[in-house]
């Protein structure tokens, strides 16, 4: 079944523009979201946040693409990641530099973990994931629930910042979200939000080639710098920076996600490994930092 209205703005004006596996790509013609308009299963949606979302062997075999979902080895990325999340926390702590932290779409809890060596707590996070919740509980002792943010009923206005890295993509209801995120940051609280951003030059560029359209249903929105803006505006934030940010890689995991978003078919088995990490910003990781006003 198709979606009739726009997930943020409701019109009904619409227009479709890719087909990528079996799923309807559209953009609404009034606000200038990008998003799937199949209404997608919820249980469809949990199956691809297993353990091999976390690990995937597809990404070391190129040639078929969907399969290409999550991630090659998150676990094993873990210092790549951190050196991500150093340079991110930089940002944020200039706008809050400790106090309650809630990381949406936590994942295995690397983010939470260096919050709250840095000064944040508590710390909590949550995730659709069962197994990424049971990481971030059992292997990290962190504090991490299972679940959709409007499912969770956290206190209102008990986070002083709320994080969604690599999440707002994900959601059904992305407004629905954002509108619970004003709801527990507290007043001149603060929400940071990466995000992948269609309207940058690669994705202009890629059209339907680009990687992060081809991992419905994994994504299921795809903001521009404008939509999420107003987006943010719409439901109670005003942003103070906006950036693209990118992390180091390594050679393998590079040469991945080059040949899917150029459409090459390899078995990188047959790469030869090499341990050295590659600074690497495709500049449409949007990193946005709002405040609650």
């Amino acid at each position: 079944m198709l979606l009739d209205d726009c997930p943020i703005c409701g019109s009904g004006n619409l227009a479709n523009v890719y087909r990528v596996k079996d799923y309807t790509v559209t953009e609404c013609n009034e606000c200038g979201l990008v998003f799937v308009r199949d209404d997608v299963p919820t249980d469809e949606i949990k199956r691809v946040y297993g353990t091999g979302y976390f690990k995937n062997p597809a990404w070391c075999n190129t040639v078929n693409e969907d399969e290409l979902l999550g991630y090659d080895d998150y676990a094993d990325d873990k210092k790549n990641i951190r050196d991500k999340f150093e340079k991110i926390l930089d940002i944020t702590k200039r706008y809050a530099q400790s106090g309650p932290l809630l990381d949406v779409g936590c994942g295995l809890g690397f983010f939470l973990q260096l919050a709250k060596e840095r000064g944040f707590g508590p710390v909590q996070g949550v995730d659709i994931s069962a197994y990424a919740v049971d990481y971030c509980v059992n292997k990290l002792g962190l504090d991490a629930l299972l679940g959709d943010l409007l499912d969770v009923q956290l206190t209102t206005g008990s986070f002083d910042i709320v994080t969604m890295f690599d999440v707002l993509e994900h959601f059904k209801n992305p407004k629905g979200e954002l509108l619970e995120a004003y709801r527990i940051v507290r007043h001149n609280g603060f929400l940071a939000i990466i995000t992948p951003d269609i309207g940058a030059l690669i994705p202009k560029l890629l059209k339907d080639r680009w990687e992060e359209i081809k991992r419905v249903p994994e994504h299921l929105v795809f903001f521009s710098r404008r939509t999420l803006t107003n987006v943010l505006s719409d439901t109670g934030f005003h942003v103070v920076e906006s950036r693209y940010i990118g992390k180091r890689m390594s050679f393998g995991s590079f040469l991945s996600h080059v040949f899917v978003n150029t459409g090459i078919k390899i078995n990188l088995k047959r790469v030869p490994s090499i341990n050295i990490g590659i600074p690497v910003n495709p500049f449409y990781k949007l990193l946005l930092i709002a405040r609650k006003v």
